[in-house]
């Protein structure tokens, strides 16, 4: 996926927005005034994602970063 389709579907889930808080480059997405994701396109992509803490350590165990 490109910077366009995530950006299209992180903002396809209900109430999803999307700011500038920290600088130009880093787009904070949000439900509710809640961050759930973070992307900038920079120099390259890059992509965090909020999830539930046990779920994180099995998605490190499964996949480098």
């Amino acid at each position: 996926m490109n910077f366009k389709e995530i950006d299209a579907y992180l903002l396809s889930k209900k109430g999803a927005t999307f700011d500038y808080p920290f600088d130009d480059a880093v787009r904070v997405y949000r439900v509710a005034d809640k961050m759930f994701a973070l992307m900038t396109e920079e120099e390259l992509l890059s992509i965090n994602l909020k999830c539930n803490p046990f779920y994180a350590l099995e998605l490190r165990s499964l996949y480098k970063s």
